[in-house]
This record gives structure tokens, C-alpha cells and sequence, in this order.
């Protein structure tokens, strides 16, 4: 800001101010002198720098939109899959039952197992990795049975007329025309449509193998079964709705498909293996049969022993009771043995092996002992139970180590405990038929060789008839439960595709880039304001530079359109600061009189000339007589403000050539007498330090009540540490924002060495928005009239 912003303006309706101030200087407050955190001096950096705060936030939040582009959505599509009781009894079912399929998180485990996740993998193309902009022309491709996995590019020539499949590396692996199939050579099904081939097109993508892809699956799918529930969340996340709904959808079919799967097979297993007891059992049945048939067919030409009459052979002979109790009970006694021979051969194979069911069920009074009946009908269960289990769990899950344990409890241990039982009660009936055959032996001596064979024969077709029966009705109720068997597993609810992302990072990025630029900009406007050369607080004024501060002066508000002059209420701000200054030099200065001091400033354009004239105008409307003097021998321009002429002036009189009334010279103000900076010459600053300076001073000490001495910046040169060193005093002019502050520190110490007395400093051109606002003007104290008001200067230029 130039000094003629600092004009006064004329008279107007806003109220002026009156000064802050304590004593002889003015001080700030704790936190802006810097006693605590610094909290407003942070808030006067960033407000001060808003621009650049503003510029930094704007470009992150364009980086952020672009960064936003190339950004994928984030869809999740989820389900509720309800888990129902798997160990309810049916009766319908028959003395064959499923048990328990799983229970807890096995559930999770055969969820997140290979048997589903793989088909899923393969299902919905999951092995094949792409951006999403490439999904359209990637949506016929699929795998032959053989492929090779690898990142690969689908690149378009520049005409359009040429696709080029490549490895990532660039190597050239096949060339076609759009249109046609390509990759085949790597096991790939796929014929791009032309329209999605624009000239110049790249298309990268990877290809791995459906269980990669499943293993990614398997941390990608989110399942989760609370301790006690019986609700499976299943969910997953995709860039697409479509294909986040589909995958889910897709992996709770194949579950459910998989539950199905592993439920049926203890109950297909049974079904297996009764459909092969029932096979064996009529093929014994029609064996049975065919030797009755055939013996009958031999015999029935030979005529009854004993008698005359010729009759039908193994009629008569069977039709008498002491015949058939004979028979039956020794039909009795040798099926016993077969069987009790039978079980022991089976006891001794389970010893040799693992023990076979088959061997035990087709034994007639094996079948006949509802305990072994049962305990075998387990081992079966327990045997396919296990089969079903290994198809999606290792043998060292619990599930399957659990029932090889019920499996070696029944083999080694439960059926051949009963099956003992079984061979003592065939002990026991064949030793109580052998009571009854001998005493009815006597009475069977004359009957027939035949008729024994005959009712021998007869026995087996019974026995293999019973079997057969027994065999096919077990068959096919354990065929009715396979066809009924179903997981109890319900869809709650299937996966539809979301409407809405997961999240938007778009919006998060734009948040991110937002704060990226503020945060830079804050810091910048921070750090910019640390290392900040120029003067911009008043605590560098009173803590940097160790001076009192006198005074302040704010700046005076930019001309508005087609106005010359400054607004009203920032001229009357002035005037009351001028006041405020006056006093506070008053005091500094101490009572001896006159009042004389010397005005600088550490540099050019700080505002010295604007505060010494209008100092100068203030003292003289308290009553005092003042002279100005232009000691600016370089640059002075004090006659100009008060339209006087330079030559004769100051460095005429040190030169010898006028007398000292004839420099000195009335203006237009009552009680302001100038001194100007006379002819300028290459010794004009050396006659400062001439002794007709200090005779001067003296003579014009006895004639007025307040001297002000112009002189030029420190930074100019020696004379204003002359000027100083002949008046005595000096008082320092700074202007925030335009200061620098190492010169001024430099200079000061140069003014602690010499004998000048520093009475302090005038902030000149501050803003009370930019942390001065303890040195501006509280209103309601204005005076109507400010005469005053039309008699401050302002040096043009300066």
C-alpha cells in the first residue's frame, strides 16, 4: 500500500474512533504478543493468503474429480440362506433314517469349499480379470477344457482392419481380421464383435484357472452363521450390480446343490447296496426253485415204495404228519448249521478285513436278530455317511473323523458282540432239534430217500423266499427316501443387483482432493507467513525489535469508482490516530521543550514523509508552533505538500550561501513553518553532519514548540543516524506488510550504538481485520466537526 492511500478524507456521518492505548506505547495483547499460542496470528496468515488457500483447494478438488475417473463403483449383492433341523425323525421314511448332515459352522465349510466354489469360479468367468470399461467386449469369452493362464492384450491396429492377441510382454501370438475367433491356440472360445473393436483399441486382461480364481473367491465371498443362528448372510462385491448378484446367486444354488448332493449319498449308498443284496436274493430264489422243479420233474415217474398202486411221487409221501415233523425239524437243524457256519466265516473275514454287511444280511437268522439287524443297517449308514463326507472334507475334519470312530465302534466291537449272541442261539435250537429228531427217527425209517431230498429242496425255496421278500421290501423303502430326501436349506431371500455402490469413492476422492488442497494451502499460507521478510505484527514491533509502540495509523480504504478522495469515516480514523500518535510522542518525549525529533523508517515507502506532515498539522491544532524540516536531502519532497519551493533550503543555508530566515518559510496552515531539502548536490547529505546543522538547531529551539525533522530511510544511508544524533530522538515509522523486518533489526542496532534517544515506533497502514484490531477506533465518540480533517496532507507518489 502507497503512502497517498493513507489520505484523510473530509468530513462524513461515520462515527470516528477513539485509540487503544496504554501509557506512552501501545502494547497487544498476551496471545498476539506472542506470550501463549499464537492463535490469531495463524488465523491473520490464512486470511491474508486466502487466495492462494482457495487456488490450492480448487486444483485438488479438480485433481481429485479426475482422479475420480478412473475409479471402479464397488456394488454388494447379498442373501439369507435359513438352516432348518437336519435330525427330525420321519416315519414315513421307515426303520431307515438319515441322521445329521452337518451342524455349526460346518455349514461355513462347506459353503467356502472347493465343491462350490470352483463351479462358481468357472460358472461366472471369474478367471478372467479385466477393467470394467473392457466388459462388453470380453462378455463372450470363454475357456476350452486345455488353456494357458496368463496375462494377455487384445490390441486393434491403428486402420482397424487387424486384432492382435499378445502376451503382457508384447509377444505376438496370433493376428486376425475382426470378426473372426481368436486364442485359439491358447484355449480360448471367443469371437469379439466387430463393433466393439474401434481402431487403435487395447484390451488387456488375465486369465487364470478356475481354482485361483476360486481361492480368490474364497476371501472375496463374505459368510457369516452367528453362534446360535440359524440364518447363513452370504454377500459379495463386484464393480457390477449383475455380476455381484449373479455370483451370489450362483454360489447359493450350487450350495444347496452340494447339501442335496451330500445328504443323498449315505441314503444312495444303502439303496446301492440293497439293490445288489436284492439281486443276489432272487438269484438264489430262482435257483432254489429250479432244483425243486427239476427233481420233481425226475421223480414223477417213479411209483410210491411200499404199495401196489401207483401214485404221484412226493405227494403221498409228504402228507403224513410224522413225515413232515421228521422233515421240518431236520430241514431245521441243517439250515442252522449253514447259517451258524456262515456267521463264523463272517466273524473270521472282518478279522482278515473290513467287516462285510453283505455277508451278514443274507443270513436267515442273522436277519432274524433285530439287534444285529440294526447295528448292520448302522454300519451301512455310518459307511456311506463317510463316503459322502470325503467328497468335500479331508479325513482329518471332525465330521469325518467322528464317524470313522462309530464306524470302528460297530466293527470291532458292537456287531461282533451280537453276533456271538446270534451263534449261541443257533447252538441252543439246533441242539434242542437234535432232542426231537432223535425220537422221531424210530418212526421215519421206512420212508423214502427221495422224499427227504424232496423236502429239502423244499426248505431252500422257503428260505430263499423269505430272503428275497425281506430284501425287496427294505429296497424299496429305502428308494422311496432317496427320491424324498432334500438338505433342509431355505432361500430367504435371492440376490437381486443393487441400485447403489457399496460407496462412492468418487465422492471420496473429491473429499481427499478438497482436503489435500487445503491443507496444503493452509500450510503453505503457514509457512510462507514463518519465513515472511516484512513486518506484518505488531509483537515483531515489540518482542522482535524490543520497541514501544507509539502509535497507529490504519490504512485509509481504496477510492471508489470515479472518487478521488478516500471514504469519510477512514479520514476521521486517521485524524483520531494522529491524535493518539501526538500524545503518545508527548509522553515519550518527555516535558522538556521544544519537542524536537527526527522521523525515519527502515525503508523506503514505510509512510515517514505522510506521518511527519501530518503530525506536524496535529500539534499545530493543539496550539503549538511547529516547524517542519525536511532533512531529505536525497529525495525530499516536503514543499510540495505545502506548496513552497525546494531552492532556497536546507543544504543551501549548510552551504553558506542564505541565512536561515530566508529558508524558513510560512504555509498556508496557521503555526507550520517548513524548512525544505534546498539544491541537491553530491555533498548535500555531508553537510548534514557541518556545524552550522547543530547552530541550526539551535537557533530555531528558541522560536518553536515542536521541531519535526524529516529524514531519510536507514537504509539510505548516515543521514538519518546524523539527524538523529543532532536532535537527540528519534522515532521509528513502520508499514506492516512493507518492512523488512532484518533491515530494520540491522539498523536498530547500529541506533543503540550511538547517542539517540529511540522514543518508539508508529505502525503506519495497518488493517484491524488483519490482527491489529486492538489499535483500532471504537465508535461513538466522533465529534461533528473535524476542522481539521482538511489540513492533512499526503505526498503524492510516496
Amino acid at each position: 500500500m502507497n503512502e497517498h492511500e493513507n489520505l484523510p478524507a473530509p468530513h462524513g456521518a461515520s462515527p470516528p474512533a477513539v485509540p487503544s492505548w496504554n501509557g506512552a506505547s501501545m502494547a497487544p495483547p498476551e496471545d498476539e504478543a506472542g506470550g501463549g499460542l499464537n492463535l490469531g496470528r495463524y488465523k491473520q496468515a490464512l486470511l491474508r493468503r486466502k487466495w492462494l488457500i482457495l487456488l490450492l483447494a480448487a486444483a485438488g478438488t479438480a485433481g481429485g474429480a479426475y482422479a475420480s475417473r478412473f475409479v471402479e463403483m464397488k456394488y454388494r449383492a447379498q442373501t439369507t440362506v435359513l438352516l432348518g433341523s437336519m435330525s427330525r425323525q420321519d416315519a414315513s421314511q421307515g426303520p431307515i433314517q438319515t441322521s445329521d448332515l452337518l451342524g455349526g459352522t460346518d455349514w461355513l465349510s462347506l459353503l467356502n469349499s472347493y465343491e462350490v466354489l470352483d463351479y462358481v469360479a468357472w460358472h461366472e468367468r471369474l478367471y478372467l480379470k479385466h477393467a470394467a470399461k473392457d466388459r462388453s467386449v470380453l462378455s463372450t469369452f470363454s475357456l476350452d477344457s486345455t488353456f494357458a493362464p496368463g496375462s494377455y492384450q487384445l490390441r486393434v491396429s491403428r486402420n482397424g482392419r487387424q486384432v492382435e492377441l499378445l502376451t503382457a510382454e508384447g509377444v505376438q501370438l496370433e493376428v486376425r481380421r475382426p470378426g473372426e475367433p481368436i486364442g485359439v491356440s491358447r484355449g480360448f472360445v471367443w469371437r469379439p464383435d466387430r463393433s466393439e473393436l474401434t481402431a487403435g483399441r487395447v484390451i488387456e486382461f488375465r486369465v487364470t484357472t478356475a481354482r485361483e480364481a476360486a481361492g480368490s473367491l474364497r476371501g472375496q465371498l463374505g459368510t457369516s452363521l452367528p453362534k446360535g443362528s440359524s440364518f447363513i448372510a452370504i454377500s459379495y462385491t463386484a464393480n457390477s450390480p449383475q455380476v455381484a448378484a449373479s455370483v451370489v446367486n450362483t454360489a447359493v444354488d450350487r450350495f444347496i446343490e452340494a447339501a442335496t448332493a451330500l445328504k443323498n449319498a449315505k441314503v444312495v449308498e444303502l439303496r446301492d447296496l440293497l439293490e445288489e443284496q436284492l439281486h443276489r436274493a432272487e438269484t438264489n430264489l430262482m435257483i432254489a426253485d429250479q432244483a425243486l422243479q427239476q427233481y420233481r420233474a425226475r421223480t414223477i415217474t417213479l411209483p410210491r415204495e411200499g404199495s401196489a398202486l401207483p401214485m404221484t411221487p412226493g405227494l403221498a409221501e409228504t402228507t403224513g404228519p410224522i413225515t413232515s415233523a421228521y422233515w421240518s425239524l431236520k430241514m431245521q437243524q441243517d439250515a442252522l448249521e449253514q447259517d451258524r457256519q456262515r456267521v463264523v466265516a463272517a466273524l473270521q473275514g472282518a478279522r482278515r478285513d473290513s467287516l462285510s454287511v453283505d455277508a451278514f444280511t443274507l443270513i436267515p437268522s442273522a436277519q432274524q436278530s433285530p439287534e444285529l439287524r440294526q447295528a448292520l443297517d448302522a454300519l451301512a449308514t455310518e459307511r456311506a455317511g463317510i463316503r459322502a463326507l470325503r467328497q468335500s472334507f479331508t479325513d482329518e475334519h471332525a465330521q469325518v473323523q467322528q464317524a470313522r470312530a462309530r464306524i470302528d465302534e460297530l466293527e470291532d466291537k458292537a456287531i461282533p458282540e451280537l453276533a456271538g449272541r446270534v451263534i449261541q442261539n443257533i447252538d441252543a435250537q439246533t441242539a434242542n432239534l437234535e432232542r426231537l429228531i432223535g425220537a422221531a427217527g424210530s418212526e421215519m425209517e421206512d420212508i423214502p430217500v427221495r422224499v427227504a431230498e424232496e423236502w429239502k429242496l423244499k426248505r431252500e425255496q422257503n428260505s430263499a423266499e423269505r430272503l428275497y421278500m425281506d430284501v425287496r421290501q427294505r429296497f424299496e423303502t429305502t428308494r422311496l427316501i432317496t427320491d424324498a430326501t432334500v438338505p433342509d436349506l431355505q432361500v430367504l431371500d435371492r440376490a437381486s443387483p443393487p441400485n447403489r455402490p457399496l460407496s462412492d469413492p468418487r465422492l471420496k476422492l473429491l473429499g481427499i482432493g478438497i482436503a489435500l488442497g487445503l491443507g496444503l494451502g493452509i500450510g503453505l499460507a503457514i509457512l510462507l507467513d514463518m519465513v515472511d521478510p516484512r513486518l506484518r505484527y505488531a509483537e515483531q514491533v515489540t518482542r522482535g525489535m524490543g520497541l514501544a509502540v507509539v502509535g497507529a495509523v490504519p490504512s485509509v480504504a481504496k477510492p471508489q469508482r470515479r472518487r478521488f478522495l478516500p471514504a469519510p469515516e477512514s479520514g476521521k480514523l486517521v485524524i483520531e490516530a494522529l491524535r493518539a500518535v501526538r500524545l503518545g510522542l508527548s509522553h515519550a518525549h518527555g516535558s522538556a521543550r521544544p519537542l524536537m525529533v527526527t522521523i525515519s523508517s527502515p525503508g523506503s515507502g514505510d509512510g515517514k514523509t505522510f506521518i511527519t506532515s501530518n503530525l506536524g498539522l496535529t500539534f499545530a491544532s493543539a496550539g503549538s508552533s511547529v516547524l517542519l524540516i525536511d532533512g531529505d536531502t536525497r529525495r525530499g519532497d516536503l514543499h510540495r505538500l505545502f506548496d513552497t519551493t525546494r531552492k532556497p533550503g536546507l543544504t543551501d543555508y549548510l552551504a553558506g550561501t542564505v541565512d536561515v530566515d530566508e529558508v524558513i518559510r510560512n504555509t498556508k496552515y496557521d503555526d507550520v513553518d517548513v524548512i525544505s531539502s534546498g539544491s541537491r548536490g553530491d555533498r548535500s547529505p555531508e553537510l548534514l553532519s557541518s556545524p552550522r546543522m547543530g547552530e541550526l538547531l539551535q537557533h530555531i529551539k528558541t522560536r518553536y514548540d515542536v521541531i519535526l525533522i524529516d529524514s531519510p530511510p536507514l537504509g539510505a544511508g548516515v543521514d538519518p543516524l546524523l539527524l538523529g544524533t543532532l536532535s537527540g530522538s528519534l522515532l521509528l515509522v513502520v508499514r506492516t506488510g512493507n518492512t523488512e523486518r532484518a533491515m530494520a533489526q540491522q539498523k536498530l542496532e547500529m541506533l543503540h550504538r550511538l547517542p539517540i534517544r529511540l522514543l518508539g515506533a508508529v505502525l503506519n497502514g495497518f488493517d484491524a481485520t488483519e490482527g491489529y484490531r486492538y489499535y483500532s477506533y471504537m465508535p461513538g465518540y466522533e465529534t461533528n466537526e473535524e476542522a481539521d480533517a482538511d489540513k492533512l496532507l499526503h505526498p503524492a507518489g510516496r
